[in-house]
């Protein structure tokens, strides 16, 4: 898309204004980290230092390339293609998929009229601002967020006394929508006409697009309600999938704490988690990569991305135990590498287990790790409460959501099977494009190139005869909701373009971009694409009929559809499998013709 920075020089004062302290320290690039001046560093506190420097080097990036293009008219950013349709920018740094630092620089090159009298625009545009601003006014009704912008019109006027900025959740962004809300009310008074020349892209999110996905996949009512897939009105507050997920954590551990059984260990950790607020940002991310069956040990990273390590560690009346931090910097490592064989989600490693079970051990030799909430320094964590945490939002999404629960195992199922017949996994989308699944196992391959040097070196060859089982497995289901999304991501463009003259979009995967103008366009566009995904037959059906073609074309008549009985022949052996029967997934008691009444499919 033919878009540009239109870094205007008001709007880099804004970002770099030395009058203005509160503008002015949003970015690090001329902050240092406290921890420079100490002299020794433990490992927690080398990460800290690491992160702070790789934002700070983004940003020094990003701003460099903007003051090179600020003033360019007009320049493009490739993107590419993957495998299975979705977009990418090609660039580095500045582009609309970069930090929210990046997306607030740009604009679109080709501005767009706006009557100065649209009010729908307006709205979009205010929307806009409050989901920007955060605080929870995000999570509020469409006419509630209105009404923040217009009550606090006065302060976004003079945006740069730093009243708002300072407390908003999104900095950058904020202070781009300040700019064009001026604009815009400066224009009702200017006597130029009756039209506004916008560029301004107004970003919003799709709710827990892998879930949408997912629940209409499986047709399932119970989580189609938590998802706003449902119908509701701009008076209605907006479902919150992460809010409820927090409240059953919640009842989760209460009902843990209610075994007589429980060592002290862990009966002190269930009433650590049971009394903690569990804040929706903080297992925000974890929740939303498990679609995309992100490994455990990811989970609980997310988990931690909101703690710092306290520096103190625990007696836990162990005679010998000392205050030895570096001793116990493996310690969390070795917790985590414990929970590498759960990286798929599945069910039968967390229903057989108790949560804590695997950690329990590693706290006899007399060591807690400590960690401490960046936003509430009194919330503290054992390193074991995030395992526990992960565990138990995985638990919960297992065990709640039934459909879910059978898809997954569908899925899985599937992959398997194609792996025991040594095929690839493909699946014809709508686009016309052939997504083709085949990871194939990797050999490593030592060798000595010089006869002078004992040095050796690492070649990664990938076996062409045998695929890489547990890849194919755990990459099928994050892999098919990424193709869907890119499905309906082109579907959406594709009658975009073809709907009008407008030419202003872009996308960042579940997040479209366009000027205010547009916006009503594009939610109802979504709706339809997802109609046409779902509606008459569903995806899925269309899905299992193409891999049971795929597995007829290699075995013939081994391979009995009516009866769901695979026969077959491999090494002298004859191998009987049950192909999953795709019915049972399908709750069919939801209406998917509901979404067309959805206000908050895009929130």
């Amino acid at each position: 898309r033919d878009i540009h920075p239109r870094v205007r020089r008001q709007r880099q004062m804004c970002i770099r204004d030395r009058a203005n302290d509160d503008i002015f320290n949003l970015t690090l690039i001329n902050k240092n980290h406290p921890l420079e001046k100490k002299d020794k560093l433990n490992k927690y506190e080398r990460k800290e230092l690491e992160s702070f420097n790789s934002k700070k080097f983004v940003e020094k990036n990003i701003l460099s390339i903007a003051s090179v293009y600020e003033d360019i008219h007009e320049f493009f950013i490739p993107v590419r293609l993957d495998y299975r349709g979705r977009l990418y920018c090609m660039t580095s740094y500045l582009n609309y998929q970069s930090t929210e630092l990046a997306k607030s620089l740009l604009m679109f090159s080709k501005g767009e009229k706006i009557l100065k009298t649209d009010v729908n625009s307006m709205n979009y545009l205010k929307i806009f601002g409050a989901n920007c601003y955060g605080n929870k006014i995000d999570k509020k009704s469409i006419i509630d967020r209105i009404k923040w912008v217009d009550d606090n019109e006065l302060n976004i006027r003079n945006f740069h006394n730093g009243e708002l900025i300072k407390s908003a959740d999104s900095k950058f962004l904020f202070i781009a929508f300040c700019f064009e809300y001026n604009r815009w009310l400066n224009s009702m008074n200017d006597g130029k006409g009756e039209y506004l020349k916008t560029y301004l892209p107004i970003q919003l999110d799709a709710t827990c697009n892998g879930y949408q996905h997912l629940t209409m996949l499986g047709l399932d009512d119970d989580l189609s309600k938590y998802l706003n897939l449902k119908e509701s009105t701009v008076n209605d507050v907006p479902e919150d999938f992460y809010g409820v997920i927090s409240n059953l954590i919640k009842t989760y551990f209460n009902n843990k704490l209610s075994d007589e059984n429980l060592t002290d260990n862990d009966r002190d950790m269930y009433k650590r988690l049971s009394e903690l607020t569990i804040q929706r940002n903080v297992i925000k991310k974890t929740i939303m990569t498990i679609p995309y069956n992100a490994s455990m040990l990811s989970g609980i990273q997310y988990l931690k991305e909101d703690f710092v390590f306290d520096g103190k560690v625990a007696d836990i009346n162990k005679s010998n135990c000392k205050d030895n931090i570096e001793k116990i910097d493996n310690k969390y490592d070795e917790e985590l590498n414990i929970n590498k064989e759960l990286d798929y989600l599945t069910t039968e490693s967390l229903d057989s287990t108790d949560a804590s079970k695997d950690t329990k051990s590693k706290y006899d030799k007399g060591y807690k790790v400590w960690f401490r909430s960046i936003k509430d320094e009194n919330v503290r964590l054992q390193s074991q409460d995030f395992v526990c945490l992960c565990k138990a939002i995985h638990h919960v999404i297992t065990n709640e959501f039934l459909s879910l629960r059978n898809l997954v195992n569908y899925l899985k199922k599937v992959a398997e099977i194609c792996c025991i017949l040594h095929i690839s996994i493909p699946w014809l989308l709508p686009t016309g494009l052939t997504a083709n699944q085949s990871y194939m196992k990797i050999k490593n391959i030592r060798f000595q190139p010089l006869n002078f040097s004992n040095k050796k070196f690492l070649l990664k060859i990938a076996d062409h005869n045998t695929y890489d089982k547990n890849k194919q497995v755990r990459s099928l289901m994050p892999n098919l909701i990424h193709s869907l999304d890119a499905t309906s991501l082109i579907i959406l463009l594709h009658n975009y373009f073809d709907s009008s003259n407008a030419h202003n979009i872009y996308a960042i995967h579940d997040c479209f971009a366009s000027t205010a103008n547009n916006m009503t366009k594009i939610v109802e566009l979504l709706k339809i694409s997802y109609l046409s995904l779902y509606g008459d037959e569903n995806y899925l059906m269309k899905f299992d009929k193409n891999i049971r073609n795929t597995i007829k074309n290699q075995i013939g008549d081994d391979f009995d559809e009516d009866q769901l009985k695979i026969s077959y022949s491999l090494n002298n052996k004859v191998i009987n499998i049950t192909y999953p029967d795709v019915n049972e997934i399908f709750r069919k008691n939801y209406n998917i013709e509901l979404i067309k009444k959805s206000a908050y499919i895009i929130n």
